[in-house]
């Protein structure tokens, strides 16, 4: 796919009016991941906004243990970033990673900041965006917090079925809470 269809579909998935991309084109890059990539680690500070055009992206920590603990899964129309970074210019705690097949687009907390400075639709277009980066981590501690296992997969199914006819059992699982043979027997008893 080359810049000009990345453009439109960016557009089209992250509703932005095709007039107003001219206005962070420059400072914008896509990329198409080929195989499973982390893009931020823990001790580091990124400044980025990273924009799922198509494909997954998972912010998980890894425990002393060795355990893999999800924070959330992002699919496609959605941004992923280490918000203590970009926020905060602290290091992120998490790892994020994007998987094979995936296109993103990045782009600079900075940039992004400097052109909100100037132009009232992307800055509309940025609280939108993190607008719904709130409620979905909302939705996320909200399950955890007053779901059980059964509850959070229903609500979870509900939101994003197409989520479960992928191969990302292992990360849906370790996102509701529960292992990957927990969600085995909920999705047989389905």
């Amino acid at each position: 796919m080359n810049q000009s269809s990345h453009k439109i579909v960016f557009c089209n998935k992250f509703n932005l009016d095709i007039n107003n991309f001219s206005h962070i084109e420059e400072f914008i890059s896509f990329e198409s991941i080929e195989t499973d990539r982390v893009l931020i680690k823990p001790g580091e500070v990124d400044r980025a906004v990273y924009f799922i055009v198509h494909g997954t992206g998972i912010l998980y920590a890894v425990m002393d243990s060795g355990e893999v603990k999800n924070m959330y899964l992002q699919k496609q129309s959605t941004v992923i970033t280490s918000l203590v970074s970009i926020l905060e210019n602290l290091p992120s705690k998490y790892y994020i990673e994007i998987l094979a097949g995936s296109v993103i687009a990045k782009l600079s907390i900075d940039d992004f900041d400097l052109i909100c400075q100037t132009n009232l639709d992307i800055c509309n277009w940025q609280n939108d965006i993190l607008k719904k980066s709130v409620y979905h981590l909302s939705f996320r501690l909200e399950g955890l917090l007053m779901s059980n296992a059964k509850d959070r997969f229903i609500e979870y199914y509900k939101k994003d079925p197409e989520l479960f006819t992928t191969s990302l059992k292992k990360h849906i699982a370790g996102v509701l809470g529960i292992t990957p043979n927990s969600l085995s027997r909920i999705l047989s008893a389905k």
